[in-house]
């Protein structure tokens, strides 16, 4: 995984945290990330953040 990737996990989990009006915590961004890297694909990952406008 590439830095732009891994910036893009990091982005989406964020995003999708707190859009469900979840209190953020690191432990809460690190489980979301490993949920989202175990169901999608680094392109697709990097496509949803570009869709979101994230990145």
């Amino acid at each position: 995984m590439g830095n732009y990737e891994a910036i893009a996990y990091a982005v989406v989990a964020l995003f999708e945290l707190q859009s469900e009006g979840k209190e953020v915590t690191s432990l809460k961004l690190k489980a979301r990330m490993l949920s989202l890297m175990d169901m999608n694909t680094e392109s697709m990952i990097y496509k949803k953040a570009q869709e979101e406008g994230l990145i």
